[in-house]
């Protein structure tokens, strides 16, 4: 079963900051490229500069598509596999000891025998599919919720 990554809208609103500047990039360094192909005085270094200045936001772009597209986790038969654009994780479920849920901040971690931790960025909504699809894929995995106090910095005297 797979399960989107879910952004935040800040990452978002990044992602579309990186497209704009990526197209205004590569319009600018095409004409640049292209005013360049004119002028005799033009070496190898000017035509590299502006082959660069057109890859790099190529890259860009490819790059924060991959990870919109593609970032997700997947629930395999050994195996939770994570994937963020072109990196990828798996993570055994013989190395997993549960998952638990901070009600208080509603977020979902899953624990490993080795005390670590790895945090679900996943919607909300999906939080009950996910640990039940888990669980299926591991009946010896818990659940467990707590409530962590909120410390406001409030010192009382």
């Amino acid at each position: 079963m797979k399960f989107k990554y879910k952004f935040s809208k800040l990452i978002l609103i990044i992602f579309i900051a990186i497209y704009v500047l990526s197209a205004l990039s590569l319009v600018l360094n095409v004409i640049g490229l292209a005013n360049t192909f004119g002028n005799e005085l033009a070496n190898f270094y000017d035509y590299m500069k502006w082959a660069i200045g057109i890859i790099v936001p190529v890259l860009a772009v490819a790059l924060i598509t991959a990870i919109l597209i593609s970032s997700a986790y997947t629930l395999k038969d050994k195996a939770l596999t994570v994937n963020f654009g072109f990196l990828k994780d798996k993570y055994g479920y013989a190395d997993m000891e549960g998952v638990i849920k901070n009600v208080t901040t509603d977020k979902l971690f899953i624990s490993f025998k080795d005390e670590s931790t790895l945090k679900v960025v996943i919607s909300p909504a999906a939080y009950d599919d996910f640990v039940t699809s888990l669980i299926k894929c591991d009946r010896r995995l818990t659940y467990k919720e707590y409530a962590e106090p909120i410390d406001k910095g409030e010192d009382k005297k």
